[in-house]
């Protein structure tokens, strides 16, 4: 995804809105002027500084930088949480309270970025899921219409954001599960996160929730099928050699 994937997964400071420091609402002139300032401060590789020019000018791709980063936030909120997250690694607790300052969207693509480089619990990941399933495509489409009529951009188009964000939602439900090391742990916090949000009649979190075990499967796969053929082999030995104690 444009801006957001990285090798964490997802990064909110690599997004081009972050990159060359503008507002959701900036024209072309005041994004030229922010490419001409980043440059000349070398704020990020000019390839870099160039691509998130080329991404805030081009509707179609633009997309992906609007649902991915911190869409209707005040200015100031905004330049906050960029803040933390530049000077220090946020721990669970911090970055939950950080997070409430924040609405559905938006909250979801931080808590991405934090589980990214820090493990969620069980309870992080309902969060996380819970702040999916509270971003309805209608509303993140207002907004970012009223963004880009400020900006002079054209509008979008409500399937090509329900589009947008279902790969969003896949990309940081795969940044979240990948920083787990350990199988087992990783299906005990995926365990503590679903089962309470099962008994919820809300096909919205149903959605996401399908979403979110379809990434768990990629991700857990490979190491579900090499222990599938440890015991595999480890059977073939057994009937081989059946009173090999080894064995």
């Amino acid at each position: 995804m444009t801006g957001s994937a990285t090798p964490l997964g997802f990064d909110l400071l690599s997004n081009p809105f972050a990159i060359l420091g503008v507002k959701m609402t900036a024209d072309a002139r005041e994004i030229e002027d922010a490419f001409g300032d980043a440059v000349a401060d070398e704020v990020a590789p000019e390839q870099d500084l160039q691509r998130a020019r080329q991404v805030l000018m081009t509707p179609r791709i633009r997309l992906e930088a609007e649902v991915s980063f911190l869409l209707d936030v005040d200015p100031g909120t905004v330049q906050e949480v960029l803040k933390i997250l530049k000077s220090s690694v946020l721990a669970p607790d911090a970055a939950a309270a950080l997070s409430t300052k924040l609405h559905s969207l938006p909250r979801s693509n931080f808590l991405a970025h934090v589980h990214a480089r820090v493990p969620a619990d069980g309870s992080a990941l309902a969060a996380l899921l819970q702040a999916q399933a509270a971003a309805a495509p209608g509303a993140v489409l207002d907004a970012i219409n009223d963004a880009r009529e400020a900006a002079g951009m054209v509008k979008a188009d409500r399937e090509a954001v329900a589009q947008a964000l279902r790969e969003l939602f896949e990309t940081q439900a795969k940044a979240a599960l990948a920083t787990f090391k350990n199988p087992d742990t990783a299906a005990e916090a995926v365990t503590k996160a679903i089962e309470p949000l099962l008994g919820a009649s809300d096909p919205v979190l149903a959605e996401r929730l399908d979403v979110f075990m379809s990434a768990y499967g990629q991700i857990s796969d490979p190491e579900l099928s090499r222990r599938l053929e440890a015991i595999r082999a480890a059977c073939e030995r057994l009937k081989e050699r059946p009173k090999d104690p080894g064995r």
